[in-house]
């Protein structure tokens, strides 16, 4: 029988860690695997972190630590499909300002190169973010220019104060 020790919440995600390392090592394994796609457990576990605010980093996070993704895999985190569009599309329509902030500045992203799939091409993720903008409700709209203008600033984004020297 298994107990729940005081520190089970942590037990249980190392042994989800474990379980997703596992499915990770099968799928490389694999003669059809391809580099550059994520196991669909992998791919499941981030959608869902995804769509709830500040769960994307640490699942992110953890992923990267045990070798379960590299940061080479970063951007193609943006595009996997959470079946009701990109990993992307599903933090900002659910307004996930922390998930949105970790992807954008805490990953070290180029924001500027074209990596975000927008139907048959690619995009910058800022491109992105002005067009989802342009398409959306009043709430969402405000929410993505709020995002921008704040982005820009060094005090918000970090990254920019450093690639200033």
């Amino acid at each position: 029988m298994f107990h729940m020790a005081p520190g089970g919440v942590m037990t249980i995600r190392v042994l989800a860690l474990f379980s997703l390392f596992l499915a990770f090592q099968a799928h490389a394994a694999s003669p059809s695997s391809q580099s550059s796609s994520l196991h669909p457990t992998l791919s499941a576990a981030l959608c869902h972190a995804a769509s709830e605010d500040s769960a994307l980093a640490p699942q992110m996070e953890a992923m990267l630590e045990t070798g379960l993704i590299s940061y080479d895999q970063a951007g193609d985190v943006l595009n996997l499909d959470c079946q009701s569009g990109s990993l992307l599309e599903r933090v900002v329509a659910g307004h996930h300002a922390e998930n949105l902030e970790y992807l954008a500045i805490d990953l070290g992203l180029d924001i500027d190169q074209p990596q975000v799939r927008m139907g048959t091409r690619l995009v910058s993720f800022v491109a992105f973010l002005e067009a989802r903008a342009a398409q959306a409700e009043p709430a969402l709209k405000a929410f993505i220019n709020e995002y921008l203008t704040h982005f820009r600033d060094a005090e918000f984004n970090p990254n920019l104060a450093l690639s200033m020297y």
